[in-house]
């Protein structure tokens, strides 16, 4: 068995091996010390996106219990429709951040000619994924309760999260389901869908972006304590049983990506349950291909294809 990584890519990586080889080292079980490594990921990959103009910003607040979450909302000029993007940010949810998440939902934005919303949701492990899951739900509540002024469709909210945010996003997809609670749409990318993480086909290991052990540092930040099985599916959206009656799907992952195979797993059984799905494997890249070379042919083709979706689920 053999993999061959994008050429692009591979030249983009080669070029910014100086910057990756800075990167704080991360020790397994460590979730701090992955989140510093994460972060400056991010920053490195905002120097790879141009700042998009022709966008409107408002900061949003958001009442989940007793605090308030942030938000920013990016407006094109010329919107789509009335529909909206609820974005949740990569980073395992341990890591990441609305500001470091900018230029790439802007870039988001402009292209799809949608509006965005970019959540801020507590890190774990100081914010456990049962409570990330709920303050999702409760950002997409208080969308359609103010929908009228804020402008947007209630109807025409699609769900989208990369890596962690992806499996944030699948799980708060389905309990919005549970409690009747319409969603337009869900769109992951390459999404962290599975607690028990698979393990490594060793010819993979050196094209990884994400390692096995990174996984499994995240997801022990963001189960915490033991939790019923019967909630698992909330924190860990593979656990789930039932996949009926959830939005239309759209994902898409890299062939080189350690979470290829929960990927094609969990969109096999949407599939079986009838849920309408649009799914994309791309041959060789790997995790967060698409951030680091965003005009590889690679990421241009991903991203029009995330943004065509995104209008078929709003329109």
């Amino acid at each position: 068995m053999s993999y061959v990584i994008d050429k692009q890519l591979h030249e983009q990586l080669n070029s910014l091996q100086p910057q990756l080889a800075a990167f704080p080292e991360f020790t397994p079980g460590d979730p701090s010390g992955w989140r510093r490594r994460a972060n400056e990921l991010y920053k490195l990959v905002n120097l790879q996106f141009p700042f998009q103009e022709g966008l409107r910003t408002v900061e949003l607040h958001i009442p989940f219990q007793t605090q308030m979450l942030q938000a920013r909302r990016y407006s094109p000029d010329d919107a789509f429709s009335r529909g909206v993007v609820l974005y949740v940010h990569g980073g395992g949810g341990v890591a990441g951040s609305v500001e470091l998440y900018d230029r790439l939902v802007r870039a988001y934005a402009y292209q799809s000619n949608v509006d965005f919303i970019s959540l801020e949701y507590g890190l774990a492990p100081e914010t456990p994924g049962l409570t990330q899951t709920e303050q999702v739900i409760s950002a997409i509540s208080w969308l359609q309760a103010n929908s009228e002024e804020l402008g947007i469709d209630p109807e025409r909210i699609v769900l989208m999260g990369d890596s962690g945010g992806g499996g944030i996003a699948a799980s708060a997809a389905l309990l919005a389901r549970d409690r009747e609670i319409k969603l337009a749409g869900l769109v992951m990318v390459y999404p962290m869908l599975d607690h028990r993480t698979a393990s490594e086909v060793p010819e993979l290991t050196p094209y990884l972006s994400v390692t096995a052990e990174e996984a499994k540092t995240a997801w022990a930040a963001r189960l915490g304590d033991e939790i019923p099985e019967s909630r698992l599916y909330a924190i860990s959206p593979a656990s789930a049983v039932n996949y009926a009656g959830l939005a239309p799907v759209y994902m898409d992952v890299g062939e080189l990506d350690l979470f290829r195979r929960e990927n094609l797993e969990w969109i096999h059984k949407a599939l079986r349950a009838a849920v309408q799905v649009e799914f994309h494997l791309f041959s060789g890249v790997n995790h967060g291909f698409e951030l680091l070379a965003p005009t590889s042919d690679a990421a241009r083709q991903a991203f029009d294809l995330r943004s065509r979706a995104i209008k078929r689920m709003i329109a």
